[in-house]
């Protein structure tokens, strides 16, 4: 049921800057990739370039690994949750994460940030079983999950760093050494250092320079989003009303206190992992971000540690010492399921993450060849727009230089109301408007060359066709 729900609508949205940026990424030889990336290391890419060579520009395909990797997280975290809490905690943290919106829609991003939680749960349920036993073949996991993690996105470097600082404090606390740990992270460091140049590198790139430093609000809106009270996916964020965002915060505060101090089986052991797992390494990022640089962005990164997040709200609602907490907790597990179904339907049935393909779609039918697009008002996002664009269209530097029938100019809807493009006085005695088109956020205005407007009323039937987009068909 998770893999078809983590499927459905899977390549019908549009790929968003982001999500064509992995893909370009991924459009070069494996020994290229790695010093193409801006700002994450290669693992999630290499997968992307395997699926690419077999399958082309598919954006069903494209994101298809995405979707693998969070339904995979779903049955390792029964199988922790099973060996440390028991069954009832199992099924319900499965339900949850399984039913989880946050999850299901980064799922079905053409990112790493599903595998990052798939690896940051791994290590974490390795970690555990480690101390419980300190066999050889747990400590063999951790250093297999972490490395992974730590060559996917340069965040799981607090996970990692998270797991370390408890162990020192386990060890402190109990007065043991066991050496076989210290040996186990000792290998994850030497196997990290060939990264370290190119972790400097990245961090000298201008790629976070739309971040500012972050504020304890930040901290709000990482709880809002791993409640999925909030969706920031792609270009656009969904939102629930107000009152369903307090009273959802709330009931998720309230679940998640008395989930870290019910008494229960495995308490201590789901509460280490909640710590390390999540609380831990977003205060890490935090405090980097504050001093050194902004790096934190509260409803995206922190995704990859929500496995962890989820423990104490499930071990609320796994709640089983009598009948009358056992209710208590069934009533809120349905809350949860009742809600997030209700935000589950309008992420299918109402959000874009952006309205680039089907705008290249409503160009490409409207275009002749030769005629002009000026992208400016897209700043970087214009590359998600040319990902499908055919190539028949002339992207303009000055629309005023070019020689164009028509021209187009793709923005970004302001608000609710649609608004007008600016022309200014030197545009508008050159251009008039013929057309526009909205969608996804994206409006595009076509404009007729008033050279040409009185030989030609009308655009006539297109002259090109898009190539390679999918979608439903888009009426002017």
């Amino acid at each position: 049921m998770a893999f078809l729900i983590r499927l459905k609508g899977l390549g019908s949205q549009s790929l968003w800057l982001d999500e064509v940026m992995t893909v370009q990424d991924a459009m070069h030889p494996f020994v290229q990739i790695h010093r193409q990336i801006l700002a994450s290391p290669p693992i999630f890419h290499y997968v992307v370039r395997l699926f690419y060579l077999f399958f082309g520009k598919d954006d069903f395909w494209l994101r298809f690994p995405a979707a693998v990797f969070g339904t995979l997280t779903i049955p390792i975290f029964y199988m922790g949750l099973k060996h440390f809490a028991g069954l009832r905690t199992a099924v319900w943290g499965a339900l949850l994460l399984a039913l989880s919106p946050i999850h299901i829609a980064y799922s079905q991003e053409l990112r790493m940030y599903s595998l990052g939680a798939l690896e940051v749960l791994a290590a974490i349920f390795y970690f555990e079983r480690a101390l419980e036993s300190n066999a050889a073949r747990h400590w063999a996991g951790v250093v297999a999950a972490n490395l992974l993690g730590l060559y996917t996105h340069n965040w799981i470097l607090f996970f990692t760093l998270s797991q370390v600082i408890g162990y020192a404090l386990i060890g402190i606390q109990k007065r043991s050494r066991r050496p076989i740990g210290w040996l186990a992270f000792l290998m994850i460091g030497l196997f990290y250092l060939p990264w370290i140049p190119w972790l400097h590198a990245q961090a000298q790139r201008p790629v976070f320079s739309h971040l500012f430093r972050p504020s304890f609000s930040d901290f709000r809106d990482t709880f809002s989003a791993l409640l999925s009270l909030n969706l920031s996916v792609g270009d656009c964020t969904l939102l629930t009303v107000p009152w369903v965002r307090v009273a959802y915060s709330t009931l998720g505060l309230v679940g998640m206190t008395a989930g870290l101090w019910v008494p229960g089986r495995g308490r201590d052991v789901l509460n280490r992992m909640f710590l390390l797992g999540c609380v831990l390494p977003l205060l890490m990022a935090f405090v980097t971000s504050l001093f050194i640089k902004p790096i934190y962005m509260p409803s995206r990164y922190p995704v990859m540690a929500l496995p962890c997040f989820l423990i104490p709200l499930v071990r609320c609602v796994a709640m089983n010492d009598n009948r009358i907490l056992r209710r208590l907790g069934c009533a809120m597990g349905l809350m949860w399921i009742i809600g997030w179904s209700m935000t589950l339907g309008l992420y299918y049935g109402q959000f874009a993450k952006g309205g680039w393909k089907f705008a290249a779609h409503w160009i490409a039918i409207h275009a002749y060849a030769g005629d002009g697009i000026w992208p400016a008002p897209l700043g970087f996002s214009d590359i998600a727009l040319r990902y499908y664009l055919p190539g028949e269209i002339v992207p303009l530097t000055d629309p005023l230089s070019g020689r164009s029938k028509h021209l187009f100019i793709p923005y970004f809807n302001l608000g609710d109301s649609e608004s007008s493009m600016p022309l200014g006085p030197r545009m508008s005695r050159k251009w008039s408007i013929a057309d526009k088109y909205r969608w996804g956020g994206i409006s595009v205005l076509l404009l007729n060359s008033k050279a040409v407007a009185s030989n030609q009323g009308s655009l006539g039937p297109a002259r090109t066709r898009a190539r390679g987009v999918r979608g439903p068909a888009i009426g002017r």
